[in-house]
């Protein structure tokens, strides 16, 4: 069992990490990280709760990307539209041929 994953093209992979990516790239929903501050700006374009995880669409340099978080509070829930920044566990980042 894979599990659930954003992946993308190695176009797409280098265009969000503004470097060279040689193939696809597999990014896990839970290492992406929301916050005010990230390495990355994005806007939110939709949530579903899924009991105590929270399910993000996010647009971050033209590409849609599921996040996961925690859900620890309901009034920390970003409504679609909010900016938010974004940031990856670098290691968790996998190329996949």
């Amino acid at each position: 069992f894979i599990g659930n994953y954003n992946l993308l093209d190695a176009e797409a992979a280098s265009r969000l990490l503004q470097r060279p990516v040689a193939s696809r790239l597999a990014i896990r929903p839970e290492s992406i990280t929301l916050g005010v501050n990230g390495e990355l700006d994005a806007e939110v374009r939709s949530h579903s709760l899924l009991g105590n995880v929270i399910r993000y669409r996010i647009l971050c340099r033209g590409i849609v990307l599921k996040v996961d978080a925690l859900n620890r509070d309901a009034t920390a829930l970003l409504p679609a539209g909010s900016d938010v920044g974004v940031s990856f566990a670098e290691p968790e980042l996998c190329e996949v041929a």
